[in-house]
């Protein structure tokens, strides 16, 4: 396991929040934290206890998984976990907590979009050109030096960083791959989010939540997008760290609640923070923030979950208990699939039921797009348009944020899916999972391998 520096500076990035299991099966994780059943607490205690002495022990912070108000309120689906914070090697605990039968894991990390040689045949990219070449993922940026590589084939926050080396890794400090552009150049979407009613309706019903960065600060936000809906968490900024220059995924979710509502202009569109301006967000804090949504049914709407990473064992009982309530309780999920021309499972977008969305461009599948069974969908994710800062100066690489960017990854492919969701919702008046059916599982509907049915709203 590698750990990402010390986080001694505020110019560390993720350093001493985020480590690697390095590997072929490697993936992203909390230093010094794992997750256990709730029931086996005292074993686990214990266990820790006598392999590694009476003092780890000591050091040992408990964080219960439980809503406040779970005693009074609905089922807490996290109820049952139990994070313990304070160990010195993780993951050597969660091997020997395992070799003793309890079901322990890591607080694994999320991307806003790690990688192996993959057996599922060629990249759908590759398909139909005549030509044969060796695995794609040798040819993402997640096996490459962190040099910026052509900007398509880069993904909005870079491939998933880890099996990627040197600082990109070890401090997730990397320049933003978003291109900054000016009003002329936005002038469809414009006309799309301006030409159709405006702003949601007071008191309507949430259509979609976006989990993602948060929605921006007042003094940078484009007008175009409007106020934030009161669900909405108001923290995004162009530069926290204060080096003069975007952070690497600053405004990311700004740039997907602008893609859903040039689809439905008069869409409901939170957007609550979860993800650190590199990109990196947890599963226990990914995990409570589902939990905090409430109940939508019978009508649905639409959790749009723009990240993803991959786990040990392919495993991740915290999230998935998470999503699986909130699709019981009338939540549509919609994930990106990844960025790493991969067909490794990446997650949330594989887990049971999640419309997992990969990226298609103007002349077939996005080279970087990941691909598999297990998507189910597939949409724009080239060079797309929407909302973006304005007011910030500093970068003087990407130059003035004037309110509009250009951005590729499947990141912004599941809004795609998403709007056209709830766009299907209104027009046929059906519930969510309805529109789903209609849109992503019918028969009938163009699909391409390893990448499901195409939407196209762009």
């Amino acid at each position: 396991m590698t750990t990402a520096g010390d986080g001694s500076s505020a110019e560390a990035g993720w350093a001493g929040r985020v480590c690697f299991a390095d590997g072929p099966d490697g993936f992203a994780c909390r230093p010094c934290e794992l997750i256990v059943p709730v029931a086996a607490r005292d074993r686990a205690l214990e266990l820790i206890r006598e392999f590694s002495g009476p003092e780890q022990r000591q050091r040992i912070e408990e964080t219960p998984l439980r809503r406040a108000d779970s005693a009074v309120a609905r089922r807490d689906p996290l109820a049952r976990f139990l994070l313990l914070s304070g160990m010195s090697d993780p993951l050597t605990v969660i091997r020997e907590l395992r070799s003793e039968g309890i079901d322990a894991q890591p607080n694994h990390v999320f991307f806003a979009h790690c990688e192996q040689d993959c057996c599922c045949g060629p990249h759908p990219s590759q398909l139909g050109t005549g030509w044969v070449q060796g695995s794609p993922v040798y040819a993402t940026r997640a096996r490459a030096a962190p040099v910026y590589a052509t900007p398509v084939y880069a993904t909005p926050v870079y491939a998933t960083p880890v099996y990627a080396t040197g600082e990109a890794k070890t401090t997730g400090k990397r320049r933003s791959s978003v291109k900054v552009i000016a009003e002329a150049e936005a002038k469809d979407i414009i006309g799309r989010l301006t030409g159709a009613g405006g702003m949601a309706v007071a008191g309507q019903d949430i259509d979609v939540v976006v989990l993602d960065t948060g929605f921006p600060r007042q003094e940078f936000r484009s007008a175009s997008l409007g106020d934030p809906d009161p669900l909405s968490t108001v923290t995004d900024a162009p530069d926290a760290d204060g080096d003069n220059r975007i952070d690497p995924v600053a405004g990311h979710g700004e740039f997907i609640a602008g893609l859903v509502k040039s689809i439905v202009p008069q869409s409901r569109v939170a957007v609550v923070n979860v993800l650190a301006p590199e990109g990196d967000g947890d599963e226990v804090v990914i995990a409570q923030a589902i939990d905090a949504l409430g109940d939508v049914r019978p009508r649905g709407a639409v959790l749009n979950l723009s990240f993803g990473g991959y786990l040990l064992d392919g495993k991740a009982p915290v999230l998935a208990s998470a999503i699986r309530d909130a699709q019981a309780r009338g939540w549509v999920v919609v994930a990106s699939a990844g960025n790493d021309a991969t067909c490794r499972r990446t997650y949330p977008a594989a887990l049971p039921d999640v419309v997992g969305v990969g990226a298609v461009g103007p002349d077939g599948p996005a080279p970087f797009t990941n691909y598999g069974p297990w998507v189910r969908a597939c949409a724009p994710g080239v060079d797309l348009v929407s909302t973006f800062f304005t007011g910030f100066i500093a970068d003087a690489e990407l130059g003035e944020c004037k309110g509009w960017a250009k951005w590729s990854g499947t990141s912004f492919s599941a809004p795609i899916v998403a709007g056209t969701i709830i766009l299907e919702m209104r027009a046929k008046q059906i519930t969510a999972q309805e529109a789903v059916a209609r849109l992503i599982d019918a028969p009938g509907l163009l699909r391409l391998s390893g990448l499901g049915t195409v939407v196209n709203r762009v």
